[in-house]
Parts: structure tokens; sequence; C-alpha cells
């Protein structure tokens, strides 16, 4: 082991792409990290839906949900399947950053015109964004009286 993690033998690009989605989860901020992945196209190594699952991660933790929705629309260009799992990494994103319709939009008729069933994930994250759009109701109408 080096340094806590296995070194893996071969040198090939799965462990350069899983060096990729390591380095991305743990970027200080979505910028950091989709220069990462730019940096690591630039060598050959091509993301894949992993590291825009991890990328979608950084975005929830900085609320940047504009650019979780254009890595959204890069990663379907290039042609990468999500699965539910990434969908709801991106649903979670669209909830932390308050953009409430998206989600909603994402997590009906996005997600089943690709093919795919919501699964609990999905129903918790839609649950915690009517939630949430309904206690900033509550502040707003409270700071109006």
């Amino acid at each position: 082991t080096l340094s806590g993690r296995t070194r893996r033998r071969g040198g090939g690009a799965g462990d350069a792409r899983g060096t990729l989605n390591a380095s991305v989860q743990e970027a200080a901020s979505p910028s950091a990290a989709t220069r990462l992945v730019e940096e690591y196209r630039a060598r050959g190594v091509a993301p894949d839906e992993t590291t825009y699952r991890m990328l979608f991660s950084v975005c929830r933790r900085a609320r940047d949900g504009e650019r979780a929705r254009q890595l959204w629309a890069q990663m379907c260009e290039e042609r990468i399947q999500p699965s539910v799992g990434t969908a709801n990494a991106l649903l979670a994103c669209l909830v932390a950053a308050e953009m409430y319709d998206e989600a909603e939009e994402l997590a009906g008729p996005s997600m089943l015109s690709m093919g795919m069933v919501p699964d609990s994930v999905t129903y918790a994250c839609l649950v915690s964004a009517h939630r949430a759009r309904a206690q900033a109701a509550a502040r707003r109408a409270q700071a109006a009286r």
C-alpha cells in the first residue's frame, strides 16, 4: 500500500481513470475538478460515468447546479449512458442549489425518457426538495409580516 491505497500494477487506462476519479472527488471546487478532467483528457484518459458522478458530487458541495447541468449535457453529448445513481447525484446537486423545478424535471420526464426507473434515493431527494421549498416559502411569508 502507498498512502493507505493499494497500488495496482499494469499502469493501464483503468488505473489512470481511477486516479482521475479519486482526484475529482477530492477537488476543492467544481472549477478545479473540471480542470483535472481536461488535463487527463489531454493525456488520452476520457472521463466515464463514475467521473461525472464525482463531478456532480463536487458541484453539490458547492451548490453549483448550473455547472452540474452543463456537465450533464456534456456527458450526454459524449454518449455516456448515465445510471440512476448518476442521475440521483445530479438530482441531489440541483436540490442543494435550490433548483427545484429542474430537479422535478430530471426525476420525472427526463429520467423516464432515458429508460431509468426512479428509486428510493430519487424520491428521497424529491421529498427533500419539497420540504426545502416549503420552508423557504414559510420564511418569506414570515418576513413579509
